[in-house]
């Protein structure tokens, strides 16, 4: 029941944040985890596999999961392994993450191809815990080195898996692993892999 009323208050919260700052849902109707705001590069420079720089002072699109979605969609996935409809297993649950997220990648792909902006933009780029198997995803993986904001960033991800797995807190708050990375894909790569002529 706690549970549930956290859930309900950080979806409060996250509407409240979304209308607030300049972040554009993806594809809100069909529950598309990605959001974007345009912006000017702040960070160390990246290089991308095909090989475009993104400079401090570009404009860039940063990518921003739907936390609260995602909290969600990992929290569904939990109670449905702890009724036993499945064995329990993180991999699972991870497997489950990164499988919407594949999914919502040509959406991203056609939103940035089309969008008004899309000329000045040759990097989207975010900063995540959910990296593992990004490679496999066409994305570039890379240390972020910002160390206040990566402990801020992984208190932030604690609280988000207490908030999915209430029982688990213990296991959770003890973990070393769970810190941030860079994770980009220049717009071309994105394009090829995930567009409009990916399908041809």
């Amino acid at each position: 029941m706690v549970t549930d009323g956290l859930m309900q208050l950080w979806r409060v919260l996250d509407w409240f944040y979304s209308h607030t700052s300049r972040l554009q849902y993806v594809d809100k109707e069909h529950h598309n985890l990605f959001r974007v705001v345009f912006k000017r590069y702040r960070g160390d420079p990246l290089t991308t596999q095909d090989g475009v720089r993104l400079l401090p002072g570009d404009r860039y699109a940063k990518l921003h999961l739907h936390n609260w979605r995602l909290a969600h969609l990992m929290r569904k996935e939990h109670m449905a392994q702890k009724t036993g409809r499945h064995p329990a297993s993180a991999v699972r649950i991870e497997l489950k993450v990164m499988n919407e997220i594949r999914r919502s990648l040509p959406t991203l792909a056609s939103f940035i191809q089309h969008h008004a902006e899309a000329e000045d933009i040759q990097v989207l780029a975010g900063t995540t815990f959910i990296y593992r198997g990004a490679n496999h995803l066409h994305f570039d993986i890379e240390d972020y080195t910002h160390p206040v904001k990566s402990r801020f960033k992984s208190l932030f991800l604690k609280l988000i898996l207490l908030v999915c797995q209430p029982s688990e807190w213990k296991r959770l708050w003890k973990r070393r692993d769970l810190v941030p990375k860079r994770v980009f894909i220049s717009r071309n790569q994105l394009s090829r892999y995930y567009g409009e002529r990916s399908k041809s």
